[in-house]
């Protein structure tokens, strides 16, 4: 059986990685990361927020998550913020310091460093107020170790900086820095430079000796970069390009002219924050005149026989066609803004959506991937019962 998947974030690696431990041959074409890059490496099921999902991951979400690189305890991880929230997270990636392993009253120390996205005095101070800090008597400290080697690293973003010390010899120089600093604290807490890759964290924790891990920061974050990193290794075999259409008869037509017949075709092509599903109102097709059609102000980013909706209804055709007013599809005009909830409500018979393209599904990286694996599975299941009746 031949199931091809598209799409490379989260959902798609997931809904790869099921397929293949099902036996099929998976043809998994991968334009981008999509959503996946802007995750800073806190996964929850649920946003954390609002109500913390109590759930345990399935035995082959843990399976994938740990063949990807990333920590999965059995309570929730605590994670330290750019700016200055302590927060929990049900998954973490391996380059983040875990506040939860460390004793009570640990002296946590954060290096000064001028650089525009981090302030270690600040930062401490913020932190030490935290419930959770106070609880458990963590102490934050800003200490005097300079990090930067060269001239204008202060500018660079972070995720240029944690490329440089993926070289062996910028890692192990700031991992010299640390190690000499006296008193030695109980752990590090460092700006997320800690690499691009995965393997860049543990050679740094190893040559210091002591705890140490990064603060989350908006993206784009390292960590998904360390994503793209070990979904390449873990997948070397993958089609790089972008779906065009899925045909009723389960072709899948690349824009480059390849095209693949399928016994069924995963969906992960993201949503509204990569392209996935984008807005399309009537009045966006012609400039300065009225529009001659009214048409659903959303689209699926590719040809597909799907049907969008959100709220579990399907989208209706604007009353107008100047089409909906913008302000009417986000917060806090609407209780269950449709930004946040349109996606793909049905399919074919044989195409199954997947991660954030699902419609009313909760748009969290864990959420992503527990829907991945989903869709691979019951893809396999269909194309068995399809080989079945031929």
């Amino acid at each position: 059986m031949k199931i091809v998947v598209v799409g490379g974030g989260i959902a798609g690696t997931a809904a790869a990685y099921a397929a293949r431990s099902a036996g099929a041959d998976v043809v998994w074409i991968v334009g981008t990361s999509g959503a996946t890059v802007l995750a800073p490496g806190a996964f929850d099921l649920t946003p954390w927020q609002d109500r913390p999902s109590p759930e345990d991951l399935t035995s082959v979400a843990k399976s994938l998550v740990t063949a990807l690189g990333y920590v999965a305890a059995d309570g929730p991880a605590w994670i330290a913020t750019s700016v200055g929230v302590v927060r929990p997270c049900r998954l973490r990636d391996a380059a983040l310091l875990d506040l939860g392993v460390l004793p009570r009253g640990a002296r946590i120390a954060l290096p000064r460093v001028v650089h525009a996205e981090w302030d270690a005095d600040a930062l401490a101070r913020t932190l030490g107020s935290d419930p959770y800090a106070l609880e458990r008597g963590l102490r934050f400290e800003a200490v005097d170790v300079p990090i930067h080697r060269f001239g204008g690293e202060r500018d660079l973003p972070h995720l240029a900086l944690a490329a440089r010390h993926d070289a062996e010899g910028r890692s192990a120089w700031l991992a010299a820095r640390l190690r000499a600093h006296t008193p030695a604290p109980d752990a590090w807490l460092l700006p997320p430079w800690l690499g691009t890759r995965p393997e860049t964290v543990a050679r740094i924790r190893g040559a210091v000796g002591a705890p140490l891990g990064e603060a989350i920061s908006l993206p784009p974050s390292p960590s998904g970069a360390r994503f793209r990193q070990a979904r390449d290794a873990l997948f070397p075999a993958r089609v790089e390009g972008f779906v065009k259409r899925v045909t009723s008869e389960l072709r899948v037509d690349t824009e480059t002219g390849e095209t693949f017949d399928a016994d069924a075709v995963v969906l992960a092509t993201g949503g509204i924050a990569v392209g996935g599903v984008y807005y399309t109102p009537a009045e966006a097709t012609l400039a300065g005149e009225l529009p001659t059609t009214v048409t659903p102000a959303f689209a699926l980013g590719i040809d597909a026989e799907v049907t969008l909706g959100e709220s579990g209804r399907p989208l209706l055709q604007p009353g107008s066609a100047q089409g909906p007013q913008p302000e009417h599809l986000a917060w806090p005009h609407r209780r269950t803004p449709v930004l946040e909830r349109v996606g793909v409500l049905s399919a074919q018979a044989g195409i199954y959506p997947a991660g954030d393209v699902v419609a009313d599904a909760p748009r969290t990286w864990l959420s992503a991937l527990e829907s991945g694996l989903r869709a691979g599975a019951a893809a396999c299941a269909f194309a068995a019962r399809l080989s079945e009746s031929r």
